[in-house]
């Protein structure tokens, strides 16, 4: 009689497919081993002025914490590969750093980084509190990022995953290749970015004289909102030909419309706000 052996993960598939024919809940797919850890890191933050998060998958949260001294950053890492033994080993191997380089003012750096080859999947979701003015650079490959209380400068980059600012009063430089942005800022400036797919909201109250850029590359829809009082220069554009402008609220002069563009003067200008999406919707009103 002959046999037929199979690896651990499609036997496991098969027994899934068997209990499907039961009646039972099931997940259609190999499940894999996984290996998994939490971390806890902390460094001094007296003279620290920036921190640059180098992430590769999983969320990041950061949170400005008026009464912190220390950056901490705790979270969980989790490996899945072929085997338990190759999950725990990948995860044995994985680097989460969190140190300060010597430089005035000083730099601290969060790393996430992969070991190569031997496992299917990585992640890592990290919570950190940033003690008051520290500037903070974001990059992550995959997984949404959300900051809290941004007061200074901040630049983020997300290739994949949905990104939030709440509570900004820091200047924000921010970009996400696909997936949503949603920012609220006080007394800051905001130059946003969705690169190719997403939709942008911006609630948003920036300086005399400041500035929000928001742009969406391909397909999303732009959803902006300012104070009534802003002083500045409009120029809403959409490819798609779609404007909803709401302009009741504000000052008006040199308006200029056309089916695809909406330009105005805003309170006598002096900022700018910039708008372009290729497929979308730009919706624009004052702030309530």
């Amino acid at each position: 009689m002959s046999r037929t052996w199979m690896s651990a993960p499609w036997a496991a598939l098969a027994l899934s497919m068997l209990l499907a024919a039961g009646g039972c809940e099931i997940t259609i797919g190999p499940v894999f081993p996984e290996a998994q850890k939490d971390f806890a890191l902390t460094v001094p933050a007296a003279d620290v002025g920036s921190l640059v998060i180098d992430w590769r998958r999983g969320s990041i949260t950061v949170t400005v914490d008026p009464d912190a001294t220390d950056i901490s950053a705790d979270g969980t890492a989790k490996v899945r590969a072929e085997s338990q033994a190759r999950a725990e080993q990948g995860l044995a191997d994985l680097q989460i750093t969190l140190v300060v380089a010597e430089s005035f003012p000083a730099q601290a750096f969060l790393a996430f980084r992969i070991p190569a080859g031997g496992m299917l999947s990585y992640e890592a979701d990290v919570e950190v509190v940033l003690p008051p003015r520290i500037a903070l650079t974001v990059g992550n490959a995959d997984g949404a990022v959300r900051l809290t209380g941004g007061d200074t400068l901040t630049i983020i980059n997300v290739y994949r995953g949905n990104l939030t600012l709440t509570g900004q009063t820091g200047d924000a430089v921010v970009s996400v290749t696909d997936g949503d942005i949603a920012i609220d800022s006080a007394g800051a400036s905001v130059d946003a970015e969705v690169v190719d797919s997403g939709n942008l909201q911006i609630d948003a109250e920036p300086p005399a004289g400041g500035y929000v850029l928001a742009r969406v590359g391909r397909a999303g829809d732009i959803f902006l909102r300012l104070p009534a009082d802003f002083a500045a220069d409009l120029d809403l554009s959409s490819g798609a030909a779609s404007l909803v402008v709401d302009l009741a609220d504000f000052t008006i002069t040199n308006l200029r419309i056309r089916r695809d563009r909406v330009q105005a003067t805003l309170n006598g200008g002096g900022g700018e706000v910039t708008a372009g999406t290729e497929l979308g919707t730009i919706t624009f009103a004052a702030l309530p």
